[in-house]
């Protein structure tokens, strides 16, 4: 039996149109709740960028309304880096439902957003344009522009440090090899992406591993392909809809290889109540399957009836191939039914479609040789001109040859003078290049001390942080404590003997001194972020602050509790160095503090309506604020992002990677 084996598009595609888990209508309820008392158009731009997402799977209407609010509000605040990220997610929302051309157009408009950009943020952004563009080229069976521009993207992704992206970038290599019926080299690619992500776990392992079953069962390898099937049910509860009916494809055909045809059917038939309608391909896929698993067996009848339906799907996606394919399928079940009229009037279909595609594939070939034979008249005609400027140019130096040898000398001479300049030019350039290497090494090397002494600081300061925490608080707060105890129990002797006015006035006094003792302490090392994490310490740092008519509002989301200690404080440090930035040098009276996690993805926006600044104008030396903050972030490996202009506020955008931050013991300078 000839098995045809299902287009691997969906895995060229895997590197960013890859979407999330099956989504939780509890996770968009609470989305929405956020983005009802959100107030910062920049935030609610970010969550409804996260909610479009959340509802690609199973909500279409509800996802394309997330991304167009999205891409208003980003556009209205001319933040480049989120208006190229609402375009992505609008692209991604038009794929999902088969809308190429529109999600075409928004990849393009977002690259043409972040162009000339080259911050890490735009260069990550644009990696996943260019990535989920070359995969619309595949196709539409523009296979050379697909490849061009998947080795686009790979530097990119170096550049921007994206190893779950690169590991993918070898799953694209090997649909390509798979497609072009290259297995053994095809199989070698998709097993060092499964390899990369066993060490980095993601969604994306099961698409890997269904091709590598296909792969293999194309190997003949049977056992191979079991075992990859048996590895992927085991993540299928974090795939979406199109993984589960693509597993199911693959496991029907592995019990169709195997003579198990009652659980192929089984299998076949699930994949297609598993794949809605904005997956025609894998429905597509479902459908040839079942076909040859009745075939086999001598139902022709019921062949017939699921290969029509694939034909008016071919067609009405309008699959050329596809449809070529359907009827002559058709065709054979005629014939083998005994309806040689029935089988005939499909092959002629097939006849006159495969003629129509083989003249525009003749008409395109033809064009491409008119264009050549051009190209070679061309090259002719000035072969032509140049035959006759050299023969024009050899009488001339005949004519000028005694003119020449009077003057060889004198052009011996210069030519010598030019040659002993030019090699002291190169020398001498040679010298100044090494001296610049030279200077470039010293400076990265004391640039790297200057790195191990800022943190061996920051881990010296923090340590002495903790030390006097914990002294102030159990030694000289329990002396005080004492001290009022006694002072107290003499003011109630002298209330019994007489005026105790001036003893009940130290006993206040220390009362102060001990709750001002009690509030250094607290902010040295808060006890809340050490004995509830980072969510908890946040929503006390906000709750703490207002006063005199300040009001801070506080929005915490996805924050893991098993963030490491030193994630948490730093991170703790720089919110509180935000915060105290809007209070006492913005005149800030309203601040929305934001912290949202996503998987390995934690982002910070801290907003003010304050009196802003120019964030063109050069950072003063005596400003430890922003350099605070700006040292922070490159400690932790983050991106930082400040929108301000005078008189319209502060909105301040920290993105942090936590899985690969790695920092130590986290301080204030």
């Amino acid at each position: 039996m000839n098995f045809r084996r299902p287009c691997l598009l969906w895995l060229l595609l895997l590197l960013f149109h890859a979407g999330m888990a099956q989504p939780s209508s509890r996770k968009a309820d609470s989305l929405r709740q956020l983005i009802s008392v959100t107030k910062s158009d920049t935030a609610r731009g970010n969550l409804l960028v996260m909610l479009s997402d959340v509802l690609r799977p199973t909500d279409s209407a509800g996802a394309f309304r997330a991304a167009a609010e999205a891409l208003r509000l980003q556009t209205a605040q001319r933040f480049t880096i989120g208006i190229a990220k609402a375009r992505f997610n609008f692209g991604r929302v038009y794929y999902a439902y088969s809308q190429l051309d529109s999600s075409e157009a928004q990849y393009k408009a977002g690259l043409a957003t972040v162009a000339g950009d080259t911050s890490l943020a735009a260069v990550a952004i644009r990696a996943k344009l260019t990535g989920n563009l070359g995969g619309i080229y595949g196709q539409r069976g523009m296979a050379e522009k697909e490849l061009e521009m998947i080795l686009s993207v790979i530097p990119m992704l170096e550049q921007a440090r994206d190893t779950l992206s690169l590991a993918v970038a070898n799953f694209n290599v090997g649909a390509k090899f798979y497609n072009g019926e290259q297995f053994t080299k095809a199989y070698g690619y998709l097993l060092k992406g499964i390899a990369f992500h066993r060490h980095r776990p993601s969604p994306q392992l099961t698409d890997a591993l269904i091709a590598a079953a296909w792969c293999a069962s194309d190997l003949d390898s049977l056992d191979a392909m079991r075992r990859h099937l048996d590895e992927a049910r085991q993540h299928l509860d974090t795939t979406d809809h199109s993984m589960l009916a693509q597993f199911d494809i693959a496991q029907g055909l592995y019990f169709f290889r195997t003579k198990q045809y009652a659980a192929a059917e089984k299998s076949y038939l699930h994949a297609l109540k598993a794949s809605p309608d904005p997956f025609p391909l894998n429905t597509a896929n479902a459908l040839d399957a079942l076909h040859d698993l009745y075939a086999a067996q001598g139902r022709y009848q019921s062949a017939k009836k699921i290969m029509e339906q694939y034909l008016a799907l071919s067609r009405r996606i309008n699959w050329a191939n596809n449809i070529l394919h359907g009827l002559q399928r058709l065709s054979g079940l005629e014939e083998k039914m005994n309806n040689p009229a029935a089988a005939l009037q499909y092959l002629r279909e097939y006849v006159q479609l495969n003629d129509s595609l083989k003249k525009e594939e003749s008409d395109v070939r033809l064009h491409s040789l008119e264009m050549k034979y051009r190209a070679t008249e061309q090259e002719k005609k000035i072969l032509v001109l140049e035959n006759e400027s050299k023969q024009q140019q050899l009488n001339l130096q005949r004519n000028r040859a005694y003119i020449f040898l009077l003057l060889a000398g004198l052009l011996v001479a210069v030519l010598a003078a030019l040659l002993i300049f030019i090699v002291y030019r190169n020398r001498h350039r040679s010298a100044r290049q090494k001296e610049q290497l030279h200077y470039r090494e010293m400076e990265n090397i004391r640039q790297a001390q200057r790195l191990d002494n800022f943190s061996a600081m920051l881990e010296g300061q923090e340590m002495e942080r903790k030390r006097l925490a914990r002294d102030l608080h159990d030694g000289l707060g329990g002396t005080m404590a004492s001290i009022r105890l006694k002072t107290a129990d003499i003011a109630d002797e002298a209330a019994r003997g007489g005026d105790a006015k001036a003893l009940h006035r130290i006993v206040a006094e220390l009362d102060g001194a001990s709750q001002e003792l009690r509030r250094i302490a607290h902010n040295m090392m808060p006890e809340t972020l050490l004995r509830f994490g980072l969510e908890a310490a946040l929503k006390d740092l906000c709750a703490a602050i207002p006063q005199n008519g300040i009001n801070i509002v506080f929005q915490g989301f996805g924050i893991q509790p098993d963030l490491p200690q030193p994630h948490q404080i730093m991170i703790y440090r720089l919110v509180q160095e935000l915060v105290n930035n809007a209070v006492r040098h913005a005149g800030a009276r309203n601040i929305l503090v934001q912290c949202l996690q996503r998987d390995h993805e934690l982002s910070v926006t801290v907003e003010d309506d304050g009196k802003g600044f120019d964030t063109n104008a050069p950072i003063p030396e005596n400003s430890m604020g922003l350099q605070n903050i700006q040292a922070r972030v490159d400690y932790l490996k983050g991106k930082l992002d400040i929108q301000s202009t005078p008189g319209t506020g502060t909105t301040v955008n920290i993105e942090i990677d936590v899985q690969q931050t790695t920092p130590g013991i986290a301080t204030d300078h």
